[in-house]
C-alpha cells in the first residue's frame, strides 16, 4: 500500500493553506521540517469550513460534539479521532505530532494507544499567556470590548496534554523553563525547543526605500489590538511631530468590521489576501507589550528584506540582536525615533536587513529546525 510509506503524522486544527496567523505558519514548517525525514500523513481538521451542521466524517449532526465543556474542546471530534487511528494503522505510523492547545483531547485519545509515541507541540503555555493577556486587558472603548475570562480550566488542560504525551515541543527556550516551572509534575516529559521558522524561499527580499510603516497580525487578538493602539495614539503622533510623515498601515484578519473606523493614524486593511505583499517599502513595527512566544510577523519581515523596529518583548525567543538585526525600541519616543533613523538612513537599512535576512537562514528556516525535529522524531 503507498500509506505503508508513512511513519509520522502531523494534526493540526485546522488549514495549511486556508488559515492565517502564526499558527498555521508554524504547522508549515513542522510539516516541511518532518518531510525531511520522509513521507508524513497531514491531518487538517477544518471543521469550521467543512462540517456544518453535520459531520464530515460520521454524517451525524455536528452538535453532538459542538457542546464543549471548555473552549479548547470545540474541534474535537469522536469520528475524526477514529477515523485518524484507521489511517495511522494502515499507514504503519509510529509518531504523531498534535500541534496546539486546541490538540489537547487528541494527544489524550492517541496517547491510549501502546503502539503510537505521541507529540505535544505547544505554540506557547496558554495558561500563563492568557493570564498576562487578562492582567493587561483595558476597559477603554478605544481598544476593543475584551472582557477577562477565567482561566484555570486552561492549566487543567495543558498539564493533562503534557503529562499524556510521550514528548513535548515548545517555540522557545523561555517556555520551556515556563513549562517546567508552571507544571512541576511534568518534570519527567522530555521536552524540546523547536523555534519558530519560515522558508525564506517563500519570500522575495527586496530591501530599499521606506515609503510607509507596517505592522501586520490577527486585529481579533488583544496583544496585537493593543500594540495597534499604541500606534496610533503613541508612536505615529511622535514620528509626525519629527517631522517624518510616513502613512502607518496595518493588516490582518480582521471579524470586527467596527475596528478600522476606530482609527485615524493608522490605515486598517481588514483580513487582506496576501499580508507580506503589504511588506516591501515598509517599515515593520511592533509596539507588542504582551503576549507569548516568538512573531512570525517579525521573521517574514526580515525574510522579505524589510527593517524592523520592535519592543524588547517583541524579539523574545528570536536568536536577534538590537542594533544588528534590528532596532530595539522600550517606549513609544524612542520607538518613533528608531522608524526614523530606518527610514531614512539607507546605509542603517541595509546594514540592517541584510544580517536579519542571514540570521533568518541560520536560526529560524525550516533548514535550521530539520536536524532538531529529526533528533527529536527519532
Amino acid at each position: 500500500m503507498r500509506g505503508r510509506q508513512h511513519r509520522t503524522a502531523l494534526v493540526v486544527p485546522g488549514s495549511l493553506t486556508k488559515y492565517v496567523g502564526g499558527a498555521p505558519l508554524r504547522w508549515k514548517a513542522l510539516h516541511r521540517a518532518m518531510r525531511a525525514q520522509g513521507p508524513v500523513l497531514l491531518a487538517e481538521c477544518a471543521e469550521r469550513d467543512t462540517c456544518g451542521s453535520v459531520c464530515a466524517v460520521s454524517g451525524g449532526p455536528t452538535g453532538q460534539w459542538r457542546a464543549p465543556q471548555y473552549f479548547y474542546d470545540r474541534m474535537y471530534c469522536e469520528a475524526w479521532a477514529e477515523s485518524l487511528l484507521r489511517r495511522f494503522r494502515e499507514a504503519g505510523i509510529t509518531t504523531v505530532v498534535c500541534s496546539g492547545l486546541r490538540t489537547y483531547r487528541y494527544v489524550l485519545r492517541f496517547a491510549l494507544e501502546s503502539d503510537l509515541r505521541v507529540v505535544f507541540d505547544l505554540h506557547g503555555i496558554e495558561s500563563v499567556l492568557h493570564d498576562e493577556i487578562d492582567r493587561a486587558k483595558t476597559a477603554d472603548p478605544a481598544v476593543g470590548n475584551f472582557p477577562r475570562k477565567d482561566n484555570s480550566w486552561m492549566r487543567e488542560l495543558e498539564e493533562s496534554a503534557v503529562l499524556a504525551a510521550d514528548a513535548a515541543w515548545t517555540a522557545t527556550d523561555a517556555d520551556l523553563k515556563l513549562l517546567r516551572a508552571t507544571y512541576p509534575r511534568c518534570a519527567d516529559v522530555p521536552v524540546t525547543v523547536v523555534p519558530n521558522a519560515v522558508d525564506p524561499s517563500d519570500y522575495s527580499f527586496e530591501p530599499g526605500a521606506v515609503d510607509r510603516v507596517v505592522f501586520t497580525g490577527r486585529l481579533d487578538y488583544y496583544p496585537n489590538v493593543e500594540a495597534l493602539d499604541c500606534l496610533e495614539r503613541q508612536v505615529v503622533p511622535r514620528l509626525r511631530a519629527s517631522g517624518a510623515d510616513l502613512p502607518v498601515v496595518a493588516a490582518g484578519a480582521c471579524p470586527d468590521p467596527s475596528l478600522p473606523g476606530r482609527y485615524r493614524a493608522v490605515r486598517v486593511v481588514p483580513d487582506p489576501p496576501d499580508p507580506v505583499s503589504l511588506l516591501p517599502g515598509g517599515v515593520m513595527a511592533v509596539p507588542v507589550r504582551i503576549g507569548g512566544g516568538s512573531r512570525f510577523k517579525i521573521l517574514e519581515a526580515m525574510a522579505s528584506g524589510v527593517p524592523v523596529v520592535t519592543t524588547p518583548k517583541g524579539i523574545e525567543g528570536l536568536d536577534v540582536r538590537d542594533g544588528e538585526h534590528c532596532l530595539v525600541a522600550a517606549d513609544a519616543a524612542s520607538m518613533a525615533a528608531a522608524i526614523r533613523a530606518v527610514a531614512t538612513g539607507g546605509a542603517l537599512r541595509t546594514r540592517l536587513t541584510a544580517a536579519a535576512r542571514l540570521r533568518v537562514r541560520d536560526s529560524h528556516s525550516v533548514g535550521a529546525i530539520i536536524p532538531t525535529v529529526a533528533k527529536s522524531l527519532s
